[in-house]
C-alpha cells in the first residue's frame, strides 16, 4: 500500500459571521431591570460588571482598553494567546476570541480600543468601538388629560378619573407629561387592589410634545370588561429608553363606562283610544304593549321605554342611561326595579343630534329604535330632499362633505335652495338664521339674501343645521330629521416644520411637522401629505406617525438618484395650504464599492501559498463596511469566514484559516469579498485558485504490506511511520506531552486506514492525541483491514502545539 502523506502544523482558523477584524462581538450583563441581557449594540445598561466578547485570530493576544471622553484609560486588560480551545459562542455565532469582564462603569461615552498583538509582541491591528453606558431611566411627569367636562369626563389633575369613551382627537387622549428620553412605553391596567393584569397597551411617544399617550377610546373602550363605571381600575405607565431602562409612573385610579344597555324597542306605545284594561298597568293608562309592526295613531308619537333601575341616571347611577330629546318631551318615572322613559317625538325622527340615548362619557349610548307604522289618518312629518347653493355657477350640495381647495379663494356661496316632500300643511325651512315658507302642496323655496363668504387667509366650517318644521298643526310641531352643512375651507392654518434629523447610519431623514388646529371639523383639517422636493422631483416618505397636532415623516434618502441635491420639505394640508421649508444638501452615489484582490501585487494568479501576499483593496466615494470575506471550496468543500487586518488606506490582509491543501487538480478554492457602502450599494469580488498552506510538509510516499498491523523493518523500525521533528509552541518551547490533532482521510482514498488505534474511513476526520517528546511526534499509518490494497492521502493537523515543560 502506498500512502501519500501531508502534514499541516499550527494553522489559525477563525470562523465568525461577517467579521472584518478583531472586534467587539457583544456584551453580556445583568441590566437595571435585573434581567440577564446579551446585546451586540453600542448602548448598554449594566447594573453590575459586564462581560465583553472579543473576536480575533489564533495565536494572537487581545488588549482591551476602556477610555472615557477625557482620554483617561479607566480599565485595561491583555488576554493570553487565543488558542483552538478559545472557541466562543455568542448570539448564535461561533468564533475564536476571548471574553473579558469589565467593571461597572459610570454613565457616559467610552471608547473600547482592541489591539491585536502577535506572538512577537507586535501590535498588528487596532479597532475602536464607541459605546454608551446609560443606567438612568426616562424622565417623566404625571398623568394628565384634557377631556374634563366632555360628556361628563373627569381627568385633568383630578386624583380619581372618570374616563370618556366617545371623544375623538385630543379629548380622547390621556398621557404622561414632561417625558424626556423615552423611545417606547406601555400602560398596564389592573383592577384596583388586585395583582391580576386586565390589559397591557402600547403608548405613543410624542417627542415633539414630550408626552407618552394612549387613547381612552381606542385603547380601552372595547378591551376592558363591560361595566357601568362601577368597577375601579388602576393604570401605571412603563416608559423605556433606548438602553432598556424603565421608569414607572404613579398609579392612577379611574372609572370607565363601556356599557350602554340602551333598549332595542319600546315597552309600550300610547294609544289615545285605549282604556285601563287595555293598558300595560294602572301607572301608565293609555299605553298598550308594544308589538313590532303595529300601527300608531298619533304624530308626534308617544312611546314608553323600560330600563333596569341600576342603569338609570335619574336613579343616581352615574353611568346610567338618560334620554336626550330636543324635538319632544321626556319624563322619567322610577318604579321598583325599572325606570320608565315616557317620551314624545315626531314619527320616524332618528337624527341622533336631537334624540338619542346617552350615558356617562360618550356622545351616544344608542339610538331610538322601534318598528311601527303610522296611521293614514295621522299627519306625515316633513322630509328634506335636498339643500344646495351656487358656487362659481356650479350648484353644489350643502350636506355633502366638500373640502373647498384654497386655490379657488376668495369665493362666495349664493342662491341657497331647499327642497322638501310636499305636505298638506305649510312647511318652514331654515338655515343660518334665514327661513322661507313652503305652501301646502309645494316643495321648494329659496333663502333670499343668504350668502357665505370664503375669504383668502380665512378658514371655516359651514356646519349649521337645516331645519324643516310644520306650521299651524293643532297636534304639535312636526320636524324633519335635521341635516347639516358639511362644507369646509382653510387658508389660515398652514403646516409648519418644527425640526428634522438625519440618521447617517441608515441615511433616513425624519421631519417633524406641526399643524395648528389639526383634527378640527371631524378630522377634516389634517395633513394631506409631506414629501421631499429636490429640483422638480419629489421623494415620498416611507412611513409617518401622527401624534395629535404633530406628524413625523421618515424618508429614505438612499432612494434619491445619484448626485448632489438641495432638499426641501413640502407640506400640504387637506384643503391645499402648502408650506415649503429648506432642509439641507445631500449627496447620493449609487456606484458599488470597487474591490480588488491581488497576490504579490498581481491581479492574475491561479495558485497561492499561504495568505501572506493576498491583499484586498476597497475603493468607494463614501464610507463602507466589509460584510464578509469568505474562502470556500477545496476537496472538503469548506466555507470559512476570514478575519482581516487593516493596513491603512483601505487595504486589508487576511488571517489564516484551517483549510485542506489542494493536492490534486480541480481542488479549487474561491475567495469572495463583499462590502456595502452607506447607501446600500454592495460590491462583490471573487478570485479562484489552488491553495497550499505555507507550513505544509509533504512527507512523500510510503509503501507497506496489505496487513492490518504496524510492521517493522529488519532494523526494527516501523515501515509506515510518520516522524515530525522540531515542533515548537508560539513561545518557541519544544513540544512535549499530549497534543490535540486532527487526522483527515481524503474522500477519494481507496482504502480505510488505522492510526493510533483508530480506524479512519475515506472522507472521515478523527481526533488524535499523539504524545510529543522533545519536540518530536511519531505515529504509524497502515491498512484498516488485511488484504486491502490501494492509495490513500491524508492530512494531519496539530491544532495547537503545547508544552508541559
Amino acid at each position: 500500500m502506498q500512502i501519500n502523506k501531508s502534514l499541516l502544523l499550527g494553522l489559525c482558523s477563525v470562523i465568525c459571521s461577517g467579521m472584518a477584524n478583531a472586534a467587539v462581538e457583544g456584551f453580556s450583563y445583568t441590566d437595571t431591570n435585573a434581567t440577564v441581557k446579551t446585546t451586540e449594540g453600542s448602548l448598554i445598561n449594566p447594573q453590575t460588571d459586564a462581560m465583553v466578547y472579543l473576536s480575533g485570530g489564533l495565536d494572537n493576544k487581545l488588549k482591551l482598553s476602556v477610555i472615557n471622553t477625557s482620554g483617561v484609560t479607566v480599565f485595561n486588560n491583555t488576554t493570553d494567546f487565543i488558542r483552538v480551545s478559545d472557541r466562543l459562542s455568542f448570539s448564535g455565532r461561533e468564533f475564536y476570541g476571548k471574553s473579558i469582564t469589565i467593571p461597572k462603569l459610570m454613565d457616559g461615552l467610552y471608547s473600547l480600543k482592541i489591539e491585536t498583538i502577535n506572538s512577537s509582541g507586535t501590535t498588528i491591528d487596532q479597532y475602536t468601538k464607541v459605546v454608551e453606558v446609560d443606567t438612568e431611566g426616562p424622565i417623566i411627569g404625571d398623568w394628565y388629560g384634557n377631556g374634563t367636562s366632555n360628556y361628563g369626563a373627569e381627568t385633568g389633575s383630578n386624583e380619581i378619573w372618570w374616563l370618556n369613551t366617545q371623544n375623538t382627537g385630543e379629548d380622547s387622549k390621556i398621557w404622561i407629561t414632561d417625558v424626556k428620553g423615552a423611545v417606547s412605553g406601555s400602560v398596564i391596567v389592573q383592577k384596583l387592589n388586585s395583582d391580576s393584569i386586565v390589559l397591557t397597551r402600547p403608548m405613543v411617544i410624542d417627542q415633539a410634545a414630550f408626552k407618552a399617550v394612549i387613547n381612552a377610546q381606542t385603547d380601552l373602550s372595547n378591551i376592558l370588561p363591560s361595566n357601568n363605571a362601577s368597577d375601579p381600575y388602576s393604570m401605571q405607565a412603563q416608559l423605556y429608553d433606548a438602553a432598556g431602562n424603565i421608569t414607572r409612573s404613579t398609579v392612577k385610579t379611574f372609572y370607565y363606562d363601556n356599557y350602554g344597555g340602551a333598549p332595542s324597542s319600546p315597552f309600550a306605545v300610547f294609544d289615545p283610544d285605549a282604556n285601563l284594561a287595555e293598558s300595560v298597568s294602572s301607572s301608565f293608562v293609555g299605553f298598550v304593549a308594544y308589538t313590532p309592526g303595529m300601527t300608531v295613531k298619533t304624530n308626534p308619537v308617544r312611546l314608553l321605554y323600560r330600563v333596569p333601575v341600576d342603569n338609570v341616571r335619574d336613579a343616581g347611577v352615574k353611568g346610567g342611561l338618560a334620554l336626550a330629546n330636543s324635538v319632544g318631551a321626556t319624563n322619567v318615572i322610577i318604579n321598583g326595579e325599572y325606570g320608565y322613559f315616557d317620551m314624545t317625538a315626531p314619527f320616524g325622527y332618528n337624527n341622533a343630534n336631537q334624540i338619542k340615548w346617552v350615558d356617562f362619557g360618550r356622545w351616544m349610548a344608542g339610538t331610538i329604535q322601534y318598528n311601527l307604522s303610522l296611521s293614514e289618518t295621522a299627519s306625515k312629518s316633513p322630509v328634506l330632499t335636498s339643500a344646495t347653493f351656487l358656487l362659481n355657477d356650479v350648484r353644489m350640495s350643502i350636506t355633502t362633505g366638500i373640502m373647498h381647495h384654497n386655490s379657488i379663494l376668495p369665493a362666495t356661496m349664493t342662491d341657497f335652495e331647499l327642497r322638501v316632500q310636499p305636505r298638506d300643511y305649510v312647511q318652514r325651512a331654515s338655515f343660518r338664521g334665514y327661513s322661507c315658507d313652503i305652501p301646502a302642496g309645494e316643495s321648494i323655496c329659496s333663502l333670499t339674501g343668504l350668502t357665505y363668504e370664503m375669504t383668502k387667509g380665512g378658514y371655516g366650517y359651514l356646519h349649521d343645521a337645516i331645519g324643516v318644521v310644520s306650521v299651524g298643526l293643532p297636534m304639535g310641531t312636526l320636524y324633519a330629521n335635521y341635516s347639516y352643512g358639511e362644507s369646509t375651507y382653510n387658508d389660515a392654518q398652514y403646516p409648519q416644520m418644527t425640526s428634522f434629523k438625519v440618521d447617517t447610519t441608515t441615511n433616513t431623514l425624519t421631519a417633524f411637522v406641526y399643524l395648528p388646529g389639526a383634527g378640527s371639523w371631524f378630522e377634516r383639517l389634517v395633513m394631506k401629505a409631506a414629501r421631499i422636493k429636490y429640483g422638480t422631483k419629489y421623494l415620498n416618505p416611507i412611513s409617518s406617525i401622527r401624534n395629535g397636532v404633530n406628524w413625523e415623516y421618515v424618508f429614505n434618502l438612499n432612494s434619491l438618484p445619484t448626485g448632489n441635491h438641495s432638499l426641501e420639505l413640502e407640506m400640504v394640508e387637506n384643503h391645499g395650504p402648502t408650506t415649503v421649508s429648506p432642509l439641507q444638501t445631500f449627496k447620493v452615489e449609487n456606484a458599488t464599492p470597487t474591490i480588488s484582490i491581488t497576490n504579490s501585487g498581481s491581479a492574475v494568479f491561479n495558485e497561492i501559498v499561504g495568505l501572506d501576499d493576498l491583499v484586498v483593496s476597497i475603493a468607494d466615494e463614501s464610507s463602507y463596511t466589509i460584510d464578509s470575506v469568505i474562502i470556500s471550496g477545496g476537496s472538503a468543500n469548506d466555507t470559512v469566514y476570514l478575519a482581516t487586518v487593516s493596513k491603512g488606506n483601505n487595504v486589508y490582509s487576511l488571517q489564516y484559516p484551517r483549510l485542506f491543501p489542494s493536492l490534486t487538480s480541480g481542488e479549487i478554492y474561491t475567495l469572495t469579498v463583499k462590502a456595502t457602502d452607506v447607501f446600500g450599494n454592495q460590491g462583490v469580488s471573487s478570485k479562484s485558485f489552488t491553495y497550499q498552506p505555507p507550513n505544509i510538509v509533504n512527507v512523500g510516499s510510503l509503501t507497506t504490506l496489505a496487513v492490518s498491523r504496524d510492521l517493522a523493518s529488519s532494523a526494527d523500525k516501523p515501515v509506515s511511520e510518520v516522524v515530525i521533528n522540531d515542533l515548537r509552541t508560539v513561545e518557541s518551547q519544544l513540544a512535549s506531552g499530549p497534543q490535540d490533532a486532527l487526522f483527515t482521510l481524503r474522500t477519494d482514498a481507496e482504502i480505510s486506514v488505522q492510526v493510533l488505534g483508530q480506524v479512519v474511513k475515506p472522507g472521515q476526520t478523527v481526533t488524535l492525541n499523539p504524545v510529543a517528546t522533545s519536540g518530536v511526534v511519531k505515529f504509524s499509518v497502515y491498512p484498516a483491514a488485511s488484504g486491502q490494497k490501494g492509495k490513500a492521502q491524508f492530512l494531519f493537523e496539530i491544532l495547537e502545539v503545547k508544552s508541559n515543560i
